[in-house]
Order: structure tokens, then C-alpha cells, then sequence
């Protein structure tokens, strides 16, 4: 499959399919026997991120997940709470998928800060572009959709606690996604030791400095504390990029246990 730089996943379900499809069977990743608490992708709807996201979901073969929390960045600008998509099912190229309501209210009596709306809802990247390749790996399951529209430290503790209990004798698998705008060197060295090690505490200070930065730290600190809180082992970077001349960098991630 020959791909533009600026070229972007299709919206209509024949070519969107075909695109999905083609990067799964073109990766090489091997599924991961153990427990799949969360995955890191690219936030981007940049199809030549797509072999990277591909590498990244086809780890999930053979998992079996009721459940999927989505969590994603604003792409609008902070809009200072959280919110949870509010409708009954969500609509993608391939078919609809109900949202888990029951979930989406523990979540809004777990945290204050979190609502029931669709503020930041609906953009071309972020859940969008996640949604069709677990509609390709997985079976049976429904999602909540989350986007933070404030990435402050305290509401990412507090939404990955909020996670994290829910995910507790549930099978459910958290997904978020993030880029990567900007980072010398030295620090995409800490911030990759940081992750391999699952070490919230090194990649706070690194975060919110101005050394690296990121479209989705939030959601990416959500997935560690989630995961963390569920006995998290593994944490495993398998691909990302530098920015390049404008370009975003990315990161793929599995956290198992």
C-alpha cells in the first residue's frame, strides 16, 4: 500500500477497511500472552503512522476484553473538566459500538471533575482513529469514550485512580493516545527509560517541563497510574518517532502484567 506524507485514513467504510486490513496483515508483531491492561498509540489520523498503531493493536490477538476505555486529548483547546461521550452508541465507518452507560456513570460518581457530554467529542484523530482497529482485533465489546480537556497533574491522578478502580474484576482494556511534539534528545531518552520502567513519579517533572512535549501526556499518565493500580509488570515500548521538521513524533506502547 503506497502512502502519501499527508495522506489520512479514509472516511467511508470500504477503503477504511482496506486500509485497516492491509497494515494488520503487513505487521510482523507478535500477539502478547500475558494480560493486556492498556495501550499506547498515535494520536495522529496520519496514515503513515498507521504501521505503527497496526504493530501496536495486533498484539491484542486472542485477548477478549468486555470492555474498552478510550482516553484522548482535546482538540480543541482546554475546556477545564473531562467529559464522557454522551449518547448510547458511538458511530464509525464500520459500524456502530454501544457505550458501556452502566461504566460511564461509576466513572462520573468516581470523580467530580468528570461528565456526561460531548465537548471535545467527534475530531478526525484521538478515538476516532482507534476505534476502527480494535473493530478489526477484537470481539463483542463496548467502549467509553473519555476526552480530558484539562491535562493538569491532579486531574490525571485522579482519572487514573477512577480507572483503575473501575477496571478491577472487569476485563477491560485501556487505550490512549498521545504525540509527540517536541523533545531534545537527552530527554526522549529519559522520557523512553521513564516508560520502560513505569515510573510515574520520573515522568511528571519530565511532562510538564518544557523539555518535552506532548499532545496527550495526559492520557498517558492516566494509563500508567490505571495500570500501575492493577498490578502492572511489563511496560514495553515496541515503536516511536522523533519530531522531524514540524512533523510529530510518536509512541507505541503495551503495559501488560
Amino acid at each position: 500500500m503506497e502512502i502519501l506524507h499527508d495522506q489520512v485514513y479514509a472516511t467511508q467504510p470500504k477503503p477504511l477497511q482496506k486500509q485497516i486490513e492491509t497494515l494488520l496483515s503487513q505487521s510482523t508483531q507478535n500477539p502478547i500472552d500475558e494480560d493486556i491492561l492498556a495501550l499506547i498509540v498515535p494520536d495522529t489520523n496520519l496514515l503513515r503512522v498507521g504501521p505503527s498503531s497496526a504493530k501496536i493493536f495486533k498484539t491484542l490477538a486472542g485477548q477478549d476484553y468486555e470492555t474498552v476505555i478510550l482516553v484522548s486529548p482535546s482538540h480543541m483547546g482546554s475546556f477545564g473538566r473531562m467529559t464522557i461521550c454522551d449518547l448510547k452508541a458511538y458511530q464509525t465507518p464500520l459500524g456502530s459500538i454501544d457505550i458501556n452507560t452502566s461504566v460511564c456513570h461509576e466513572l462520573c460518581d468516581e470523580d467530580d471533575d468528570i461528565y456526561l457530554e460531548d465537548t471535545g467529542h467527534f475530531h478526525a484523530r484521538g478515538i476516532e482513529v482507534q476505534l476502527p482497529f480494535l473493530q478489526n482485533m477484537l470481539d463483542g465489546f463496548d467502549v467509553v469514550p473519555i476526552v480530558m480537556g484539562v491535562e493538569s497533574p491532579d486531574f490525571c491522578r485522579e482519572l487514573g485512580a477512577a480507572i483503575g478502580a473501575i477496571m478491577f474484576n472487569r476485563r477491560t482494556l485501556l487505550v490512549a493516545s498521545a504525540d509527540i511534539l517536541s523533545a531534545d534528545e537527552e530527554s526522549l531518552g529519559l522520557f523512553t527509560e521513564a516508560m520502560e520502567t513505569g515510573d510515574v513519579n520520573a515522568l511528571f517533572p519530565l511532562l510538564y517541563s518544557n523539555d518535552v512535549d506532548i499532545l496527550g501526556k495526559g492520557a498517558l499518565l492516566v494509563a500508567l497510574i490505571a495500570s500501575t493500580r492493577r498490578r502492572a509488570k511489563q511496560f514495553r515500548i515496541l515503536s516511536m518517532s522523533s519530531p522531524e521538521n514540524g512533523t510529530p513524533g510518536h509512541v507505541g506502547a503495551v503495559i501488560s502484567r
